[in-house]
C-alpha cells in the first residue's frame, strides 16, 4: 500500500473497485437526493487539540499545525442511510485492505460539490476525470443550433436537464 504517498500527499487515489451497478445505485440515489444542507466550518486548532491530531500530514495541501482548517460543502444525512450498506459491504473491506493501521470506527458522509471540482483539481494538482479529451479549439457550442434544433433538444432532454441540475433549456 502507499501508505507514505498518504503522509506524503494527504490522499490516495483507488478506482475500478466498485461494481457497475453498485456504482450506478449510488449514482441514483446521489442525483434524485434533494435533501442537501450547506456547512461552512472553521476550525483554528483542528491538528492540536481535536482527534485528528494523529491524522496531520506533511502534505503541501493540508493546513499546517497553526493554520485555520476551513471547509464549505453541502452534506446529507438521509443518504448516508441510504449508502451505508454499500459502503459496508464494498469500501470497509478495501478501507481495512489498503490501511496501515486498524480501523474501528467508519463514519459515512455524503458530500456534494457543484463547481467545486477543477478547485479541488486545482489545489491537489490532479485531474480526477479528464473531460479534454478533444483540445481542437471549436466555436461556442450554442452556434451550431438553429431554433428548431433547440426546441428539439429541449424536448427530448428535458428531464436529463432536470436530474443534472443543468438549465432547463438551451438558451435561444
Amino acid at each position: 500500500m502507499e501508505y507514505n504517498k498518504f503522509l506524503k500527499e494527504g490522499y490516495i487515489i483507488v478506482d475500478d473497485f466498485l461494481p457497475q451497478d453498485e456504482a450506478l445505485k449510488l449514482e441514483s440515489l446521489y442525483s434524485n437526493n434533494s435533501d442537501w444542507s450547506l456547512a461552512d466550518q472553521v476550525r483554528d486548532d483542528l491538528y492540536t487539540t481535536s482527534h485528528f491530531q494523529s491524522a496531520r500530514t506533511k502534505s503541501k495541501y493540508l493546513p499546517k499545525e497553526n493554520e485555520s482548517y476551513s471547509a464549505r460543502f453541502w452534506s446529507s444525512v438521509e443518504l448516508v442511510s441510504q449508502v451505508e450498506k454499500i459502503h459496508d459491504k464494498y469500501f470497509k473491506p478495501l478501507l481495512k485492505e489498503i490501511s496501515s493501521f486498524e480501523l474501528s470506527e467508519y463514519n459515512v458522509r455524503c458530500y456534494k460539490m457543484e463547481k467545486e471540482l477543477p478547485l479541488v483539481e486545482d489545489y491537489i494538482g490532479h485531474i480526477f476525470t479528464d473531460t479534454r479529451l478533444n483540445s481542437r479549439k471549436y466555436d461556442p457550442w450554442q452556434t451550431y443550433y438553429d431554433s428548431e434544433t433547440k426546441e428539439k433538444v429541449n424536448e427530448k432532454y428535458k428531464e436529463d436537464f432536470k436530474r443534472f441540475n443543468y438549465d432547463e433549456h438551451i438558451s435561444m
